[in-house]
């Protein structure tokens, strides 16, 4: 699951961009050999409504459909490792207060201890499936995928299950990372879409920029009608994105709400998430093994290197590489398979994140 979530998520944020420089060349706005008329032509929605719908053709409905669906595939999977962390944290919150209950020996308050540790490490893996920086964070993926819903040129390929799925996920990790929700999105700004060209807003010059979750509201908007006020609005939903975006904490009362499903929050129109039922995504995280003994029984580990231009990991052949993890005050969350990738991704970034107690690459 590590490898199909960190390939989905890369694959799904570069698709997200190359489609976007897509719009770019179908407005004709970019630079160089791109501006012609033939790829400009190449590059926009064909008149012929039968052409719109050919994936085999490179038009930006096509470039749009797929790195949409792509990314949604990844979103998909969110509710579900969300709910695998919080059932480790329950895990191992009630194994703390076994260890400190009256009446209970040495042995057994130890044996409880090493359980809470256990748990609490598998929560932590759980939480690096969807945040891993140094590959492709679920919220870098999130802000790729609103800035290119938004996209004038694109919109019109957008779905709703596409504007759904990705409020959905969102939801889901703002409740149960709210910290890193509330530093992410702040991070990854997307231009405005409610930015447009007047007389008081030249076409020319830098575009404002607003957070994903900003541009996310919009896109509810734009593609399912949506008003921001009345009935039937999407208030609700976003109110409590920008609480927990601006607060960086969760109350509890937010995280009952996600283990029930979103129940009354989530309005009729963003039905996706919630069907056959509102506990799906819980009950599917609890049937998960942990993360190591599911590599453990195909025969690979659940590692990766953290290297992200590493392709010698790439497939069966990482069954054979043994990783080797940072000694740094990042506490060996980084992993290689090489000195090379080590070194990439030191120089990427890696010793400002991990600090001088790192120790540099050879």
């Amino acid at each position: 699951m590590k490898r199909w979530v960190y390939w989905m998520a890369r694959s799904g944020r570069n698709l997200c961009v190359m489609a976007q420089k897509v719009a770019i060349s179908a407005a004709g706005h970019m630079p160089g050999l791109f501006v012609n008329p033939r790829t400009v032509g190449l590059c926009r929605l064909p008149d012929d409504p039968a052409a719109r719908l050919d994936d085999d053709l490179d038009h930006i409905g096509v470039q749009t459909r797929t790195a949409l669906g792509a990314a949604c595939s990844v979103f998909r999977a969110v509710p579900v490792i969300v709910h695998a962390h919080l059932l480790c944290k329950e895990f191992a919150a009630e194994a703390r207060q076994r260890a400190g209950s009256a009446g209970v020996g040495a042995a057994e308050a130890a044996a409880a201890k090493a359980v809470a540790e256990a748990a609490e490490a598998e929560a932590e893996a759980w939480k690096l499936l969807l945040l891993d920086f140094s590959h492709a964070s679920c919220f870098e993926l999130v802000a790729e995928v609103t800035e290119l819903m938004t996209n004038t040129v694109a919109g019109s390929a957008v779905s709703s299950e596409h504007v759904r799925w990705t409020l959905y996920a969102l939801l889901h990790l703002a409740v149960a990372f709210p910290e890193d929700a509330a530093r992410e999105l702040k991070k990854y700004q997307v231009p405005s879409p409610y930015f447009s060209s007047s007389p008081s807003r030249p076409a020319t010059g830098p575009v404002p920029k607003v957070t994903a979750d900003a541009a996310l509201q919009a896109a509810c908007v734009q593609v399912l009608g949506l008003q921001v006020q009345g009935i039937g609005t999407i208030a609700a939903e976003f109110f409590v994105l920008g609480r927990l975006i601006s607060n960086g904490r969760a109350e509890p009362r937010d995280v009952e709400a996600l283990k029930a499903g979103f129940p009354l929050l989530l309005a009729p129109w963003c039905s996706v998430g919630k069907l056959p039922g509102a506990l799906w995504a819980r009950r599917v995280a609890a049937l998960l093994p942990p993360l190591a003994l599911a590599g453990e029984l195909v025969g690979m580990s659940s590692d990766m290197c953290a290297n992200r231009a590493c392709v010698r990991m790439a497939g069966d052949s990482a069954a054979g590489v043994t990783l080797q993890r940072c000694g740094g005050r990042c506490g060996g969350a980084a992993s290689y398979c090489c000195v090379e990738c080590q070194r990439t991704h030191w120089n990427a970034g890696h010793k400002e994140a991990c600090g001088k107690r790192a120790a540099a690459p050879k």
